[in-house]
């Protein structure tokens, strides 16, 4: 018999991998089926979200509008864990007729943290295996423990040591005047009166411009040590077995609409199902959510605004409790941009699912068209507002390149290669991002790239995302570095973001998809293209003008011969390129629609904090 791991490198006769793999096999779906499977779980989630919010302000006698943000944070990673692996689990065998279940390394009986739980979805393959042998059982599949140890690559260190993080780089420019500055920051605690939290990479440029103390934001440190409670089995089982009995025909409507075929198993997964969520619903956000949110609610009851700004709005625990207090007391919850994607990318699940749906406003970086989340009516308005982090970049980048010539004919590469993040197994929401569903294309995309470079003498310096990116197609690695020759190199360091030593590496930054470092280099003047193949990802309607412009002018590519040929153009005069009158303009047009860095961008962000006091 067969026996099913979820991530299997080893080629062997009697193994199967669940995931795909560098080689083909395994389930995947397209970009295609994942954004219409995005729109099937979002009415699912508001279904189960719904029931589960009017049980927890029952039950332990919270506000239904808190008991909602807390349901949606434990609901929809949960859900759509369970029911992905559930789909490709039915596929396998629909194709393979039954297999035997590895046995996992360990049993999971309880969940704490919705953050540890996302985690291990990622990265822990035991834990989907675990999760494999719950399923199992609707089939009446045989769990076996197999002397083969998974060749697994998610086990392997992903960064590295001495990593840094460059989209988080400032001023500072040493141990001790950052330490200076993050204690003046600090004090804003006091003295504040806007509440602002998790401001990540605009902290400290809001801080510089004068945006915090007397009269303008304050410091809010939402970050707690959760109170962890025993589980509750009889509450549990009480809720989850009333939530699930209560949604389901909405469970079965979804699963006929993602292909579920056996509807003679209903019942045995709604019972699964069921015991599921009662496993591994967080303690922190049910048993203990009274006392979690009632410590966050002693640091907001600090302040008279009724307004609370993050950037860092997410399906977290931080953001569950931080937003279920603003919601007990009747607060304005003010999300903020804080990356690429925005606006013009579609089914951006993490911002549908995890951002916009918490959020009464939100702060853009100019564009005001977003997509909304099937069956859901709640809205938000958005504020256009210049993101200060790019703004300073935009600055910095002027300084880096001030006495040196601009756009030089001679650089040792002629591409610094970005290659996008791989998530090694699908998350929990999946949307428009890279993932193991695409790793044959992503392979068989850097391959060809490689060798259609190095057919024309052009040279790549490729900075892949991680060390995991090659841990998970180690042979395509191999091809890689025998086909490119001379004319491929790898980074030594795997550090994240744009780099003046990476900038003057080469002539032009190439991404596989538009993301943050893209709207960075428009924004700044760096010469950039993306070869977007649109394999996992792909424009927003609304966008599609603006990309096609972009296509026209040589920044987009759909095919590698395509790019090459551009950066042959390129390389004639790269000077002449940039200042190509039709390009900047087309390039004007996008950044004042999703990347806006006006010279005086802290007067809108001073007005902005005016109209909030």
């Amino acid at each position: 018999m067969m026996i099913l791991y979820i991530f299997e490198q080893t080629r062997k006769e009697n193994i199967l991998s669940l995931m795909p793999t560098e080689f083909g096999g395994g389930i995947s779906f397209s970009n295609d089926e994942i954004i219409s499977q995005s729109l099937n779980y979002s009415y699912l989630y508001e279904t189960l979200i719904s029931s589960l919010s009017t049980q927890i302000a029952e039950k332990f006698d919270i506000t239904f509008t808190s008991a909602k943000v807390i349901s949606r944070v434990g609901v929809v990673p949960l859900v759509h864990f369970f029911m992905d692996r559930l789909i490709r689990l039915d596929l396998m065998i629909r194709l393979n007729g039954k297999v035997a279940i590895a046995k996992s390394e360990k049993e999971y009986k309880r969940i704490d943290s919705i953050d540890s739980f996302c985690k291990d979805v990622a990265h822990s393959d035991d834990f989907n295996q675990y999760l494999l042998s719950l399923l199992a059982k609707i089939w009446d599949l045989e769990i076996v423990s197999f002397p083969l140890k998974a060749k697994s690559a998610l086990s392997k260190t992903i960064n590295g040591e001495g990593f840094n993080n460059h989209l988080f780089d400032d001023d500072y420019k040493n141990r001790f005047s950052r330490k200076v500055g993050y204690l003046l920051r600090r004090t804003s605690k006091y003295t504040g009166k806007i509440p602002a939290t998790t401001m990540v990479n605009n902290e400290t440029i809001l801080f510089q411009k004068g945006l915090y103390g007397f009269g303008k934001f304050s410091f809010l440190d939402d970050k707690i040590e959760l109170s962890i409670c025993e589980k509750d089995l009889t509450i549990r089982n009480k809720i989850f077995n009333y939530v699930v009995s209560e949604s389901k025909e909405d469970i079965f409507l979804f699963l006929k609409s993602v292909g579920f075929r056996f509807d003679l198993l209903n019942e045995k997964i709604i019972n699964i199902f069921s015991d599921y969520l009662s496993s591994f619903f967080p303690t922190s956000l049910l048993e203990s959510i009274i006392i979690n949110i009632d410590r966050i609610e002693k640091r907001l009851k600090r302040y008279k605004s009724k307004t609370i700004v993050s950037c860092g709005i997410s399906l977290s625990n931080q953001s569950a409790i931080l937003v279920a207090t603003a919601k007990k007391l009747k607060r304005k919850v003010i999300g903020s941009q804080h990356g690429g994607h925005h606006g013009y990318i579609k089914e951006h699940v993490w911002a549908l699912e995890g951002e916009y749906a918490f959020c009464d406003e939100f702060i853009t970086w100019g564009w005001r068209r977003f997509e909304r989340i099937p069956g859901n009516n709640s809205s938000f308005n958005t504020i256009r507002l210049p993101p200060p982090w790019l703004c300073y970049r935009v600055e910095f980048w002027k300084r880096v390149f001030r006495n040196k010539v601009r756009y030089p004919k001679l650089k040792e590469f002629d591409f610094l290669l970005f290659s996008n993040k791989i998530y090694p197994l699908p998350v929990a929401p999946s949307g428009a991002h890279l993932s193991i569903n695409h790793i044959e294309n992503f392979a068989s995309t850097l391959l060809e790239l490689i060798k259609k470079c190095r057919d024309k003498e052009i040279r790549i310096f490729h900075k892949p995302y991680n060390h995991l990116t090659f841990e998970l197609i180690p042979e395509t690695h191999r091809k890689m570095l025998s086909l490119g020759g001379t004319y491929y190199k790898i980074a030594d360091r795997l550090d994240k973001g744009l780099t003046p030593y990476l900038v003057e590496k080469a002539h032009v930054i190439l991404f596989d998809q538009p993301g943050t470092g893209f709207l960075e280099c428009l924004a700044c003047d760096i010469p950039t293209m993306v070869l977007w193949t649109r394999f996992f990802n792909t424009e927003t309607p609304w966008a599609e003008e603006i990309f096609k412009k972009l296509e026209k002018v040589g920044i987009i590519h759909r095919t590698i011969d395509s790019l090459v040929n551009e950066i042959m153009a390129f390389k004639i005069s790269p000077l002449d390129w940039m200042e190509n009158p039709n390009r900047k303009n087309v390039i004007k047009k996008f950044c004042n629609e999703y990347v806006w860095t006006p010279k005086d961008w802290a007067k809108y962000w001073s007005n902005f904090v005016k109209e909030l006091v």
